[in-house]
């Protein structure tokens, strides 16, 4: 890697007026400048473009594309396009950094397969920031791929992508953004950059924000072609997984996640229930329900799962 080396932040935008001068001036902010800011307006209807193109027209640094409604997946491949970096950022439109970010990351002298990252913090609409749920992962990952048995088995989905600073290397192998998903697009792209890299790095200090939307699209119930593409992105990661390593906690991880789909998804979306525990059974996954309480337990030991899941979903929206 050069001693001075060139970091292309991508930005997708979709009507994002309210925030996205915000996040632009969070990447003008950066202690780090040799930085150039690719921006894709995805065909919104809002005054997103001409912000954009206004901060374009003062910082030759910042680059504006605009394309018709194609989705973030679309436009962050368009955006992949135009990069000259070697490193990657990305960066959505009403997320923010912290004005340390890359220079903190950028001291770490590390090698061509090694992807840094750092902590988040969640932007509440009250103006407040809270902490996400990353303190158990403040550590290094030798090989990468090890940060998704951990994430799985904790529960969790992915770490939010832009902690992550991207090799180029890494970007360009790893291929496009997979267009034809419409959720967990980030979870499914990151595994497949997480299969390729020999390490993840910590830094504690260098600070993504995500902004937490009241009303947002992540707090809708899920449409049918939602739950079909997360059910594929929990496969293509168990895969990934899978094909690294067979071990113990490797298993568990996928065996964790896939249960707590179907219990999240049960009774209301049999169909894709059904579906799930058949890619379980393809892939020699059993259930687990490992830290459920004691009320479950006993529940599925006299009912079965389904029944339990139903009673203490019940039981949750008696007490609200």
């Amino acid at each position: 890697m050069t001693t001075n080396p060139l970091v292309s932040i991508i930005m997708p935008a979709y009507n994002a007026s309210a925030y996205i001068a915000e996040a632009i001036e969070s990447v003008l902010d950066q202690i780090w400048t040799n930085w150039e800011l690719i921006i894709v307006d995805d065909g919104s209807t809002d005054d997103t473009l001409q912000i954009a193109q206004q901060y374009a027209a003062k910082d030759n640094r910042i680059q504006v594309y605009h394309q018709s409604n194609q989705g973030g997946c679309v436009a962050r491949n368009t955006a992949l396009k135009h990069i000259n970096g070697d490193y990657v950022q990305y960066l959505d439109a009403d997320d923010k950094l912290h004005a340390e970010k890359l220079s903190l990351q950028l001291v770490e002298n590390v090698d061509e397969d090694t992807i840094i990252y750092g902590s988040c913090l969640r932007l509440l609409t009250n103006g407040q920031c809270v902490e996400a749920s990353m303190a158990m992962f403040a550590q290094n990952y030798l090989p990468a791929i090890d940060a998704q048995v951990a994430i799985w088995e904790n529960h969790l989905n992915s770490f939010p992508y832009s902690t992550y600073l991207l090799p180029r290397n890494l970007v360009m192998a790893v291929g496009n953004w997979n267009e034809h998903l419409v959720r967990a697009q980030d979870c499914e792209y990151m595994a497949r950059v997480l299969a390729l890299a020999k390490k993840l790095v910590y830094v504690q200090d260098a600070i993504f924000y995500y902004r937490q939307v009241e009303n947002s699209v992540s707090a809708k119930p899920l449409s049918r072609q939602q739950l079909q593409s997360e059910a594929i992105v929990c496969d293509v990661i168990a895969d990934i997984i899978l094909t690294y390593s067979k071990s113990v906690p490797a298993v568990r991880a996928c065996e964790i996640h896939y249960t707590d789909v179907l219990t999240a998804w049960y009774p209301q979306n049999r169909f894709l229930v059904k579906d799930m525990v058949k890619s379980m059974n393809v892939r020699g996954l059993n259930l687990n329900f490992e830290n459920r309480g004691r009320l479950f337990h006993m529940l599925k030991n006299i009912f079965g799962w389904r029944v339990a899941v139903r009673i203490i979903k019940l039981k949750n929206i008696i007490r609200l």
